[in-house]
């Protein structure tokens, strides 16, 4: 398969840097920015014909990485959201699959939590970092029953910030 290509944004322009390696073209990922690291972690996705993809791949600056943890998040991974936790030094990911099982990386390995409160899936809804907060949240998803909702996720749980729209 074709690689990604990969481009970067210097404030007012999208520049096309060349890289010997690459992540696989693919639909249905996401991308998270992992301060305590600083790099760019891509993990999930399809390929165009619609198989799921389970690598992950960190993006330095100047080169991508395949990396091959130990533990990695199961399950369809087609559409996964992820946001960095800045204030907890990991990488929040949901899958796109209503168990709504949370994953965290901190650097080595994928954490999988199942805190008492879950968000659901988040199947191509916005999450991010809120650094006013020092909160990830997370917004909405194509599903019905998540359009409309948003979550926080504090390190350990997620909260339902808006009641009307909470299960």
């Amino acid at each position: 398969p074709q690689s990604m290509d990969t481009w970067t944004w210097d404030g007012s322009t999208w520049m096309k840097v060349p890289s010997a390696t690459a992540p696989p073209r693919r639909l249905g990922v996401d991308l998270a920015y992992d301060a305590a690291r600083r790099q760019v972690i891509l993990f999930g996705g399809s390929s165009f014909s619609a198989a799921p993809l389970h690598d992950m791949w960190t993006w330095d600056g100047t080169t991508w990485t395949q990396r091959t943890p130990r533990c990695v998040p199961s399950g369809d991974f087609s559409n996964v959201v992820m946001a960095g936790d800045d204030a907890h030094g990991t990488v929040v990911l949901l899958r796109g699959d209503p168990e709504g099982f949370t994953w965290l990386w901190a650097g080595e390995t994928w954490t999988p939590v199942l805190p008492a409160s879950r968000a659901g899936a988040r199947p191509i809804g916005p999450m991010a970092y809120d650094a006013a907060r020092g909160r990830v949240l997370s917004f909405g998803g194509t599903w019905s029953q998540y359009q409309g909702n948003t979550w926080t996720w504090d390190g350990s749980s997620w909260t339902c910030m808006l009641k009307s729209w909470c299960p």
